[in-house]
């Protein structure tokens, strides 16, 4: 557990919740999206597939999925991650897909335009993911940096003190 601490920087808890708590909300919203998931993996086999369950199923576990992030790293630590230079891109295409993907879900009853934004969706939270944990790695390297230096501060310090 600690060692998972080591890797989320630290949270200004927008709900005041323990470490435990959070990781199990994570994995909570893990599993409700891995099950909407194959949920709407299921509407696809049916002999008459439907797109439409397909694409709503499907965003509103992508949805959810991102819910989980928002709880295990916080909403405002979240929030500046995703502004961030290297996501900026990626999040407004990420969520303008499960956007339209819902929404046309709704609306339309074209398999293709379903289809469309649902692999959009899927390509982009490939990427997504594969550029947003790389940079929780960056933020616990950064956060040892600034922990020697602020050390190295304090060392100093405490010497000149000594020293007089």
């Amino acid at each position: 557990m600690e060692k998972i601490k080591l890797y989320l920087p630290p949270v200004e808890k927008c709900p005041n919740i323990s470490f435990q708590m959070r990781l199990l909300s994570f994995l909570i919203c893990l599993i409700i999206g891995f099950i909407l998931t194959t949920f709407s993996i299921f509407q696809l086999t049916y002999p008459l597939p439907h797109y439409r369950t397909f694409s709503l199923w499907y965003s509103l576990s992508n949805i959810i999925w991102l819910i989980s992030t928002f709880i295990l790293i916080g909403p405002k630590e979240n929030y500046t991650k995703l502004l961030s230079d290297e996501l900026y891109v990626k999040s407004i295409i990420l969520s303008g897909s499960i956007i339209f993907g819902f929404v046309f879900g709704i609306f339309t009853t074209s398999k293709t335009i379903n289809l469309f934004f649902d692999f959009l969706q899927f390509v982009t939270l490939i990427v997504f993911c594969f550029t947003y944990i790389p940079s929780i790695s960056k933020k616990k390297v950064n956060m040892e940096e600034e922990l020697q230096n602020e050390n190295d501060v304090n060392n100093n310090i405490n010497n000149n003190y000594l020293m007089n």
